[in-house]
């Protein structure tokens, strides 16, 4: 693979590959990964070096490469499901035990689980930075080079201990004819945003995970459209974990104006006097607002049959389960959710740039109980 067309159309096929195929084909694929990453980085004069053991072959590196200085090791996976957060530490473990200043790189095909990059940051030495899918697809396929996204991730690291920095996000704009963010059933991703067309988004929206970020696109489009809005243009980020949901708003500054409106998105997991004092103090915006559905989002759809809970945890939503959501929030009952949710009342005010006498910003939200 000596160009960047032959990078693009080597990992197009590794895309390809069908869900449901043999495990054998699948670890073929994990292993053709490492070389295609190894084939990008030398593209970049990187001076990748391809899977090795450490002396006594006592830890297997996936690879290393060279940029400014100093050395990054790899991790690579390309599974079926997130990554949990004990998968980071045995590989944070390797590069602890390495020369001071060495860094790691860990990509995962399959995105994190959403406790994984909190936990990572937690009170801890941050030497990891974490690339997903959309990362590699704007290294290679939107053509970014993959020296250019890392660069960026590791200034968001350190000036805002963010290891996560989400290369993509769903942009929502309803004009008279009502453009949609595309949803792909069979990886669980959004494909397709609308263009944007002017300088500044009305609102960014920060929450948790993909499959929150999914949900929460979708039931935008459907709140302007149903509202008859004026065009609003809404970017909503994942920020892979709870608590950097509000370490995200530390990087607002290089990319939003100062006046920037901004709706943090939060699971109350029980406790939500903590979510938002949480949020309070490491918010680094002035103009912002929070939702903090209890247990989580999935509390706006208690009236359906299913079980969000279960499907939320999944995080990479198979044929089945993002499509039971989707149904679900075209018969959502939003009169009646607005009325007994107060996190959702927040989430469809700030959609639609309201902001009436009875919601304060930084709104601490409860589902109310039902009547007797």
């Amino acid at each position: 693979m000596s160009s960047p067309e032959a990078v693009e159309e080597f990992y197009l096929r590794l895309l390809a590959l069908p869900e449901k195929s043999r495990a054998r084909g699948k670890r073929r694929r994990g292993y053709q990964f490492q070389n295609l990453i190894a084939a990008a980085l030398a593209l970049e004069n990187l001076e990748p070096r391809t899977s090795y053991r450490t002396v006594k072959g006592a830890e297997e590196i996936d690879g290393s490469f060279f940029l400014d200085g100093t050395i990054f090791l790899i991790e690579a996976k390309w599974h079926a499901e997130p990554l949990p957060a004990s998968t980071l530490y045995m590989f944070k473990g390797k590069i602890d035990g390495k020369l001071v200043g060495t860094l790691g790189v860990f990509i995962s095909m399959s995105g994190y689980s959403k406790a994984a990059a909190d936990a990572l940051t937690f009170g801890k030495n941050i030497n990891l930075i974490l690339f997903d899918r959309p990362d590699m697809d704007a290294a290679i396929l939107r053509k970014e080079g993959f020296r250019a996204v890392l660069k960026r991730k590791l200034r968001d690291a350190a000036e805002a201990g963010i290891v996560q920095t989400p290369s993509s996000n769903d942009v929502v704009r309803v004009t008279p004819t009502v453009e949609t963010a595309r949803y792909d059933a069979s990886t669980g991703r959004v494909l397709d945003v609308v263009a944007a067309v002017r300088s500044s988004p009305d609102l960014v929206i920060v929450c948790e995970g993909d499959t929150d970020r999914t949900i929460l696109s979708m039931l935008s489009e459907r709140i302007l459209a149903d509202s008859n809005s004026t065009p609003r243009w809404i970017k909503i980020i994942t920020a892979m974990g709870k608590r950097p949901v509000a370490r995200v708003t530390r990087t607002f500054q290089y990319h939003y104006p100062e006046n920037v409106n901004a709706l943090l998105i939060v699971d109350g997991d029980g406790d939500i006097e903590g979510s938002l004092e949480m949020l309070e103090s490491e918010v680094a915006i002035k103009n912002w607002r929070a939702s903090i559905p209890d247990p989580g989002i999935e509390a706006w759809f208690a009236d359906f049959d299913f079980r969000p809970m279960r499907m939320r945890r999944q995080e990479k939503s198979g044929i089945g389960t993002m499509s039971e959501f989707q149904e679900a929030i075209k018969k959502l009952d939003i009169e009646k959710l607005l009325k007994s949710d107060q996190s959702f009342a927040v989430f469809y005010n700030a959609v639609l740039g309201r902001e009436p006498d009875t919601e304060k910003k930084r709104s601490r939200s409860r589902r109310k109980p039902a009547s007797p």
